[in-house]
């Protein structure tokens, strides 16, 4: 009984069932980032404030140095499917992209009208034909100005979490995001467009994984950090890019076999192990401990970041691993036979990659306070501002925000704080736009480093 509902209910989400009962991803036919394409991400706040896009554009960064290629950070918070077809030719066409992905539907559903409340039903239905209008209008704006349109079906919202307060808006996801998901797989069908499916492979996920919190807990909306990097390994296998960072395999008597983008010499062998000078082709996908949360509940490394040492007919026990002569593992010999990743080890290319990590989250946060800039002058447009007139802009969120104030909406604070930044930041947008153009650079420089180290494997002195 229990296993009939749930594929009924698999069914009404629109997720795909086999006949063994499990769930699969929807087939993606998304083109990987090509040499020197700009890719404008538009969307709402989890575009806006997420790290989906800046964990892309590092790791393409770092997998393909020099590649030029450029994610720029469209998003709004707030905004739903109508705002984005609203500000599409002044604020992501200027962006001179050559390929928009677009994601919207956490805001258009209206999660208030899955509280149980009686003959929503009517409300639900107006909603999705105002989604399945507006993302049809964005694709006229995207396809018509030439450019290649990706079709995002939305994130979950988490309506299955054990870890969340108590349960609210359920069926916001089940029901109400399944069908904005069918619609955005109808319209890339119908324009021909590329599409990415995040929808039914994280509701899978995040349906299997009832003790792990995939968005923020105060929220159930935001992935969080570790979200984002589960969203991004997602979208690097849609697109069908190798998770393969380098490969050695090798002998235990020091015969190479093969060498996949790496480079291995001086090699040398005796009963006390084996050693080497190696050299990948690129920095691995660094580990902060984002992506280590991410890793023990999804499989992010295998999608999107192995770096294998494999090391056959090692005689039997536990051997330790040299990075420049420091110790960075034990691992069996039968471990070595199967494949060590170099990638989650702490070796000297770890070092250079959390660097760029680093870089790349200067680059994020320039980005979130550029992007609240236009997330103000848009509400406040709303109330009636003028285009490009910061006193106006600044007088109409001042009335705003007064008014929020006085109906005691919990957002009052926010948009304050967001008006007191406006008002910082716009006397420097322009610095501040400047110092994104220098993160970029510094990230490429970072990303392109090349490393050389010795690898040596021993006995451990533990046996």
């Amino acid at each position: 009984m229990k296993t009939t509902m749930f594929l009924a209910a698999a069914l009404a989400a629109g997720i795909s069932v086999f006949a063994d009962g499990s769930l699969r991803a929807y087939a993606c036919n998304v083109a990987p980032f090509s040499n020197g394409e700009r890719v404008a991400f538009l969307g709402d706040s989890i575009t806006h404030g997420g790290l989906y896009h800046a964990n892309l554009q590092l790791f393409w960064d770092l997998r393909f140095p020099g590649s030029g290629t450029c994610m720029v950070n469209c998003g709004i918070s707030g905004d739903t499917a109508g705002g984005g077809a609203a500000r599409y030719e002044h604020d992501v066409l200027p962006r001179q992209p050559d390929r928009v992905f677009v994601m919207f539907g956490m805001n258009d559903v209206g999660r208030a009208e899955y509280d149980g409340q009686k003959n929503a039903e009517e409300k639900r239905k107006t909603r999705l034909d105002a989604y399945r209008k507006n993302m049809e209008k964005i694709a006229d704006q995207v396809q018509s100005s030439g450019k290649r349109l990706v079709v995002m079906t939305p994130t979950p919202y988490d309506e299955y979490g054990d870890l969340y307060k108590p349960d609210r808006f359920v069926g916001c996801n089940s029901q109400g995001l399944a069908s904005f998901a069918r619609a955005c797989r109808e319209l890339a069908a119908e324009r021909k467009a590329e599409l990415l499916e995040l929808y039914a492979p994280l509701t899978e996920f995040i349906r299997a994984q009832r003790d792990f919190m995939f968005c923020r807990q105060s929220d159930r909306v935001h992935p969080t950090p570790a979200g984002h990097i589960i969203m991004s390994a997602l979208i690097l296998e849609a697109m069908g890019v190798s998770p393969v960072v380098a490969k050695v395999e090798m002998d235990a008597d020091g015969r190479v076999r093969r060498t996949v983008r790496a480079e291995v010499s001086g090699v040398k062998a005796s009963p006390r192990g084996v050693s080497f000078r190696y050299a990948p082709a690129s920095l691995p996908f660094p580990t902060p401990e984002e992506y280590r949360e991410a890793d023990a509940v999804y499989p992010v490394s295998k999608k999107m970041n192995m770096e294998i040492l494999e090391i056959a007919e090692l005689p039997s026990g536990e051997y330790d691993l040299l990075a420049d002569g420091k110790a960075v593992g034990t691992f069996s010999a039968d471990l070595f036979a199967a494949g060590v990743n170099l990638a989650l080890l702490p070796t000297p290319e770890a070092t250079l990659a959390m660097e760029a990590w680093k870089i790349s989250r200067e680059i994020s946060s320039l980005q979130l306070r550029l992007r609240s800039l236009a997330m103000v002058e848009k509400v406040a447009a709303g109330h009636g501002a003028k285009a490009d007139d910061f006193e106006d802009v600044c007088a109409k969120m001042e009335e705003f925000v007064r008014k929020l104030e006085k109906d005691g909406n919990k957002y009052a604070d926010y948009y304050s704080r967001q008006l007191t930044a406006y008002r910082r930041d716009m006397a420097q947008v322009e610095r501040l736009r400047a110092q994104e153009d220098d993160c970029r650079r510094r990230l490429a420089d970072a990303a392109a480093r090349k490393v050389a180290y010795a690898i040596g494997i021993r006995p451990s002195a533990r046996q």
